[in-house]
């Protein structure tokens, strides 16, 4: 067996880990491996299938693999600042002083979702979209929240800056959950799937 080119990599990364890519790019790597006869070859041999799926982790963007890290470390960061809160317990009053209880375990429960979000998204890339808009709710409510309950005085401005955790799981979540560059040759789809647009 050859190695394989751009694109027999490319169906074959998302063929070997299909629940990590969206419906589309799995039917295009279907329909790839339905003409190619190298990647049927890979498909249908086991240990062909380990060969090239370690070929394709050594070639793996260190880019992608990075944001996952970090998201990683900022989302268990989060919660390990947020589940305290949830119990009234400001594991970081020595930054802003005192903080009101109602705030406190509002922003916990909060925290604890955009946390638990952050590692789904590690855990399964595909969902990113989704979990973009589970952090992008509490990130707005914790701006209204910050708003209404700084002008009540019941929270530092220097406390509040801990929310800035929430966009940047957002941002990261983007970034792990964008799709893999499809090869540039042959990316129409074969006449059987054209015939059904």
């Amino acid at each position: 067996m050859t190695a394989p080119n751009s694109q027999c990599s490319w169906a074959m990364a998302v063929l070997l880990a299909p629940g990590d890519h969206d419906d589309a790019a799995v039917l295009l790597a279907r329909a790839h491996a339905g003409r190619c006869l190298r990647c049927a070859e890979v498909l249908e041999d086991d240990g062909a299938a380990d060969r090239v799926l370690e070929q394709l982790q050594s070639r793996r963007p260190a880019a992608h693999t990075a944001a996952r890290a970090l998201l990683a470390v900022v989302a268990i960061a989060q919660l390990a600042v947020a589940v305290p809160w949830l119990f009234g317990f400001n594991v970081l009053s020595s930054i802003g002083g005192a903080v009101a209880t109602s705030h406190l375990t509002r922003d916990g429960a909060l925290g604890v979702a955009v946390g638990a979000a952050g590692l789904f998204t590690v855990w399964r890339p595909s969902f990113s979209r989704a979990m973009v808009l589970v952090c992008t709710v509490p990130m707005l409510v914790q701006l209204v929240s910050s708003l209404a309950d700084s002008a009540d005085a019941q929270v530092g401005f220097r406390v509040e800056l801990v929310h800035l955790v929430t966009p940047l799981v957002v941002v990261l979540a983007m970034i792990v959950g964008r799709p893999p560059k499809a090869p540039t040759a042959d990316r129409r789809p074969p006449a059987p799937l054209r015939s059904l647009r």
